[in-house]
């Protein structure tokens, strides 16, 4: 799962990818990243690369309305994994993401003469 984070807000992505989750920062900074987060009450950055997700918001944001029986097992699983890795906060309550930041490629045309 990915939450995705631009310009024009949150989006929950790959929702049905159950085996990872991640931040993915879209051309804007941590700090508007943060505040997205803190509005839709999904989280807050913990430091520049991490990331909290309250793990209830998550789970009915992604699993839409009527998730089914199978991602929400998926996602318990995920939950279990989480906190064998340290992920997990104490009460369950939250979990860590990594932060990533999506590279911009050069528009086509625009890449430099070197031949590779």
């Amino acid at each position: 799962m990915i939450v995705w984070i631009g310009r024009t807000g949150v989006e929950l992505r790959e929702t049905e990818v159950l085996d990872r989750l991640q931040v993915e920062l879209d051309g804007v900074a941590e700090t508007a990243a943060d505040a997205f987060l803190r509005d839709r009450a999904l989280g807050w950055f913990e430091s520049v690369n991490d990331v909290l997700l309250d793990v209830d918001r998550l789970r009915t944001a992604a699993g839409g309305p009527t998730p089914g029986q199978d991602w929400l097992a998926g996602f318990e699983r995920t939950m279990v994994y989480a906190r064998t890795k340290g992920w997990l906060s104490e009460d369950g309550t939250h979990v860590s993401a990594h932060a990533q930041r999506k590279v911009s490629k050069p528009a086509s045309g625009s890449e430099s003469g070197s031949g590779h």
